[in-house]
């Protein structure tokens, strides 16, 4: 062996000797997203949309806020400390510089493992880097999700709060309404108090006799013989609440059984004045029979004309009802989810799970 290759082998022996191993340590996060599921199954999500932009839950942002200066400065500070009572200069240490080269997060494809790793030359200081790491991520992430929580029942206080004020205006107005036009306050609670189904009956038997009024008028005013109109007027007449029409229909009746008694016993002609003065009586009751089916027909339609205001009546307060009742339960719903957020706050969990403990490589990575 020449003396050259000696004196190189010692040369490295030397350098080696004195460059620094480079130690390596690790550990494993599992991100879990606790606080949303828990949100999913409590069907929250539906009611407050923005709370899935808001989440910390993300696996992206928690990663973010793993890599980010506000959890990782106040590990660089620990590590230029321990450095510095060891004799070491940091003056010169950039937080940039020491994150890049030291410090390496990376996601494991298709999961949401955390793999986090630490170098160092100095072994000691590995595992108290990293379980700094842990615990700081974990103080950190729970003081957000407090944070979002409680924002949320701000949040939902305020709703609750608007929407009580809501609901007084709202019953305010269907009271008011109700005494002003003389209904019957209903329970916003039971849709099927609200309005009286009544006016919908007699409705339809006031169109059923406004039809009836107007096929007599028209059969009446085709009647031509004046018996059959006497024959006629005398079955509607009884209907027609008419009491003053009634008492000259069983005028003219007695009349006519009057003439047609003399008809047996008189000629034609000696009864031709009796004859053309019961005909005029037919024909004046006739007419004032006609007049007391238009009358009639006049009261039937002003009756449906104050039932379809009244009907507008009942659907104005039906529409007030029904307003005031959606504020309720709209007020219901955000009170279930206030107490939902307020457990979920109570039980509060962090968002990951430590799945291995910081560990040390055995042997230097270089």
């Amino acid at each position: 062996m020449s003396i050259g290759t000696v004196l190189f082998f010692l040369t490295s022996a030397i350098i080696s000797f004195h460059i620094p191993k480079t130690w390596e340590g690790s550990l494993q996060i599992v991100l879990q997203n606790k606080y949303e599921s828990s949100m999913k199954t409590n069907s929250l999500n539906s009611t407050l949309g923005f709370l899935n932009r808001n989440s910390v839950d993300d696996t992206k942002t928690q990663i973010g806020i793993l890599e980010s200066p506000s959890i990782l400065m106040p590990i660089f500070e620990f590590v230029k400390k321990e450095k510095e009572k060891k004799g070491l200069d940091t003056t010169q240490w950039f937080f940039k510089d020491w994150s890049d080269n030291y410090l390496k997060i990376s996601l494991e494809k298709n999961t949401k493992i955390l793999n986090i790793s630490y170098q160092d030359t100095d072994k000691e200081i590995i595992l108290p880097t990293l379980d700094l790491i842990s615990k700081t991520y974990q103080s950190y992430s729970g003081l957000l999700k407090k944070e979002n929580l409680q924002s949320t029942i701000l949040y939902l206080d305020k709703q609750i709060e608007d929407y009580q004020k809501k609901n007084k205006l709202s019953q305010k107005k269907l009271v008011e309404y109700s005494i002003q036009n003389a209904l019957e306050i209903p329970e916003t609670d039971d849709k099927d108090k609200m309005g009286n189904p009544q006016y919908l009956k007699s409705r339809a038997e006031l169109v059923n006799s406004q039809k009836l009024v107007s096929e007599q008028i028209l059969s009446l005013e085709n009647l031509k013989d004046k018996d059959e109109i006497l024959k006629y007027i005398s079955v509607i007449s009884r209907n027609l609440g008419n009491s003053g029409l009634k008492g000259i229909v069983s005028n003219v009746e007695i009349a006519h059984r009057s003439l047609e008694d003399k008809s047996v016993f008189y000629k034609e002609n000696d009864l031709q004045k009796e004859k053309e003065l019961l005909e005029k009586k037919i024909l004046n009751l006739k007419k004032e029979t006609q007049e007391a089916l238009l009358a009639k027909k006049m009261t039937i339609a002003n009756k449906l004309s104050s039932i379809s205001r009244s009907l507008e009546k009942i659907i104005r307060q039906r529409e007030l009802a029904l307003n005031a009742k959606l504020e309720l339960k709209t007020i219901e719903r955000l009170q279930s989810d206030r107490r939902k957020f307020a457990l979920e706050e109570s039980k509060l969990l962090p968002p990951w799970d430590l799945i291995t403990r910081p560990t040390l490589s055995e042997n230097p990575i270089r």
